[in-house]
């Protein structure tokens, strides 16, 4: 989803061989998955029901829009936007004195996060390809093997959003850090030089909010729908039953599907809950500038000054957006959750309609 991009001289690295690396993965991705859903498809043409190969269409073709998306944007339109995405981060550490400076908490690193990410992932595949070779034989591995490799971009994708979510959220935190002042000495001159740094801040981090939006813009519209679509999916395979299948084969298919379903739950939260906290961690500045008011004299130039810095805060509060079309926070977690049961309530009628013809 990233180009390569060098941290030194602030700039991508191999930029027509990027875009050569993204062309091959669209199609590899895209092929990969019309070729997995062709070999489920005649395999299993009289196990599944209207409503499994309805959804699991649905499922693929939503796959390839996000990294094609995401791919396309990345390698074609959006390079500067990621050189200033990286830029922007890297000067705001360099300001708030983060920079270089290494995670000592084990649960908080990044590679460990990446490492669980990618480790129950990896236990779901396995489990999936012994399911599917138990019912059809090695022949699994070209209708799910595949199909498992296009979908290791969707996890890596929603581990990158939510990581640099929480990485705006964590600066917005340090940035209210400034506030406080060693032994609450808010009268010294200085506190004036701080309060124009933290509005200096304030102004790099909404900028750097606004590219946040307009690279990850659709790809988060994308992934909104494709978990409704994933979460339906699973829900049908644990209710519908297909047809002409052993019960142990059942038994594990509804363990698979019930381990994707958590997986997807907690990869969307993440990535949504984290959104929300951007947005929380903004808002605390403008409540932080309106108490400490209290403390300064009416006129005072301290007093004016947190006035001023409220006010430009309280207009740009940061929001994250899927490409402005609605927020990305706790309250869209809500609506997929929703939507979800909606859908289900209109699946489980369908599916018992055709049962009864």
């Amino acid at each position: 989803a990233a180009p390569v991009y060098n941290f030194e001289e602030i700039t991508s690295i191999r930029p027509l061989w990027k875009k050569i690396h993204g062309a091959i993965l669209i199609i590899l991705i895209a092929a990969g998955t019309l070729y997995s859903l062709y070999v489920r498809h005649i395999y299993f043409k009289e196990a599944f029901t209207i409503t499994h190969i309805i959804l699991d269409y649905m499922n693929e073709f939503s796959i390839i829009a996000i990294t094609f998306t995401v791919l396309f944007k990345s390698s074609f339109l959006n390079e500067e936007d990621w050189c200033k995405l990286n830029s922007n981060l890297q000067h705001i550490d360099k300001i708030l004195n983060n920079k270089d400076i290494k995670e000592k908490n084990v649960f908080n690193n990044v590679y460990i996060h990446l490492s669980l990410f990618l480790l129950t992932y990896i236990c779901g595949v396995i489990y999936s390809l012994y399911t599917w070779i138990s019912e059809i034989g090695t022949q699994a591995f070209t209708g799910y093997g595949v199909h498992e490799l296009c979908y290791l971009y969707d996890v890596i994708l929603h581990f990158l959003i939510y990581n640099i979510a929480m990485a705006l959220a964590y600066r917005y935190k340090d940035m209210n850090k400034l506030f406080q002042t060693e032994g609450n000495n808010y009268l010294n001159k200085k506190y004036l030089i701080t309060l124009r740094k933290i509005g200096a801040l304030s102004q790099e981090l909404i900028e750097t909010v606004e590219l946040f939006n307009k690279i990850f813009g659709w790809p988060l519209i994308l992934i909104a729908g494709k978990s409704v679509i994933q979460l339906l999916t699973c829900l049908n395979f644990l209710t519908n039953k297909l047809k002409n299948t052993n019960e142990t084969f059942e038994q594990n298919l509804f363990i698979e599907n019930l381990v994707i379903a958590i997986q997807t739950l907690v990869s969307v939260s993440l990535v949504m809950i984290w959104c929300d906290n951007v947005t929380a961690e903004s808002t605390k500045t403008v409540s932080t500038c309106y108490k400490l008011q209290q403390l300064f004299p009416t006129q005072s130039e301290a007093r004016l000054e947190l006035f001023k810095l409220a006010q430009q805060v309280d207009a740009n509060v940061a929001i994250i957006t899927a490409s402005n079309f609605f927020q990305i926070n706790k309250a869209t977690l809500c609506g997929v959750f929703g939507t979800t049961t909606t859908y289900f309530i209109v699946i489980l009628q369908f599916n018992q309609n055709l049962t009864n013809d």
